[in-house]
């Protein structure tokens, strides 16, 4: 019933971080038009690399910590207050990065006040405590944090943006919102557990860092075969083309990000079952992958039916040529709902990590080579082309490395924890 209910808290979170954004891309395609939405969607893009540098993959290994230290009110404090002051530190890097590329890559130096206004995503990421409510099992939380400051997109959007000028005001509505649920996520932690008086501790903060340094490669690897496409399609084949990549990934994501929130909420369990009761852990990674699988199958149908009748609807007839883009990337709801158990809810709680590397790594540097070889000749389309083949790789490297390590299935059945 725990879980069910945090699913359903999670689809709410899920719905104000893609969902209502979502909403605001029919007005932003036609108001900004092909090319300052391709100048939108590629500062986002770019900018994605510093969230992802704060973030670490804190989510996840600091998630995992705090679910373990659930009844433990002094650590899940110390917990906390090093998580925050290593995002913090890696945030500072994060923006001193991002001010050098920006000044010494023509393209981008173009377009500064854009990526100054979508760097606030960066600062969001910084100060938010999301990773604090998910390992506390906290979902309910941590869907209000979030939809406090996605609610205000679509007033914003629909008052201070209204041609192709207001590009940069997009893009800080966009992200500058962000700042709204992150300090909204820190006041609920605080009410949770007591998080005061405040711990300032650098080693204990190295120490997350270090903790987390897998996780960061992981999702680094991923932005490869995701946030790098936008990145690479617009260096290669200009922003229209970007803006086509874009537009596209937004409806894929719609029906891609459905399933991830069944991912979030088993996660902390299966890491605590794994721990107390391991037959149990693995009776929990099997049906969800056999449910998971068998529901991304039918988003990905049906995102590849309704695609000739969403796009002109949802993008505009700028965007007809982004039909085909959507129907390739009809395929990542499957194959992207697979690799995400397979990954985050198997191979990490089983201990996995080097074949959860391996395949993530291997698959972004499949993407990018993927990427140079089909966005010259194809654009966006062959942008799309790329991911599909990438996430398929992944899905196959990933499955791999379960088998190769079925051994730990049959000890954690015997009750041995992995």
């Amino acid at each position: 019933m725990k879980l069910f209910r945090n699913i359903i808290h999670l689809f709410i979170w899920q719905g104000s971080t893609y969902l209502i954004p979502l909403i605001v891309t029919p007005y932003l395609t036609r108001t900004l038009g092909i090319g300052g939405y391709g100048v939108f969607g590629f500062s986002l893009a770019v900018t994605t690399y510093g969230m992802l540098l704060t973030d670490w993959g804190f989510n996840q290994s600091a998630a995992q910590k705090v679910a373990r230290a659930e009844d433990d009110p002094e650590q899940l404090r110390i917990l906390f207050w090093n998580t925050m002051v290593a995002r913090v530190g890696l945030a500072i890097l994060a923006m001193i990065l991002l001010m050098i590329v920006t000044l010494t890559v023509p393209m981008l130096r173009a377009i500064w006040p854009v990526l100054l206004a979508a760097s606030l995503v960066i600062v969001s990421t910084a100060f938010s405590a999301n990773f604090f409510l998910q390992g506390m099992q906290k979902m309910g939380a941590f869907a209000i944090s979030a939809l406090m400051g996605r609610l205000a997109i679509i007033p914003l959007m629909l008052f201070f943006v209204h041609t192709p000028q207001d590009v940069m005001m997009a893009a800080l509505i966009q992200n500058g919102t962000q700042i709204i649920s992150a300090v909204t996520s820190i006041v609920i932690a605080a009410r949770i557990v007591p998080l005061f008086p405040m711990r300032i501790d650098v080693r204990g903060a190295f120490g997350e860092i270090v903790d987390g340094w897998h996780l960061f490669l992981s999702q680094f690897s991923v932005s490869l075969y995701t946030q790098a496409n936008a990145v690479v399609v617009g260096f290669v084949a200009g922003t229209n083309q970007a803006g086509l990549l874009t537009a596209s990934q937004r409806i894929s994501q719609a029906f891609q990000q459905l399933v991830t929130p069944i991912n979030m909420a088993v996660y902390p369990m299966v890491n605590r079952l794994s721990h107390s009761d391991p037959p149990a852990a693995v009776r929990l990674m099997f049906r969800v992958l056999a449910g998971q699988a068998a529901f991304s199958a039918l988003l990905s149908l049906g995102m590849f039916l309704v695609s000739p009748y969403i796009v002109p609807i949802f993008l505009g007839h700028n965007f007809a040529a982004a039909t085909p883009v959507v129907q390739m990337l009809s395929l990542l709801p499957f194959f992207a709902g697979v690799s995400n158990v397979l990954g985050g809810n198997m191979l990490l709680p089983l201990g996995l990590r080097g074949p959860f590397m391996f395949s993530l790594m291997a698959s972004g540097a499949v993407n990018i080579c993927l990427l140079f070889l089909l966005t010259p000749t194809y654009g966006a389309y062959g942008g799309a082309v790329s991911a599909v083949l990438t996430e398929i790789f992944l899905c196959v490297a990933m499955g791999g490395g379960l088998i190769a390590n079925r051994a730990v299935f049959t000890r954690m059945r015997a009750g041995e924890r992995p």
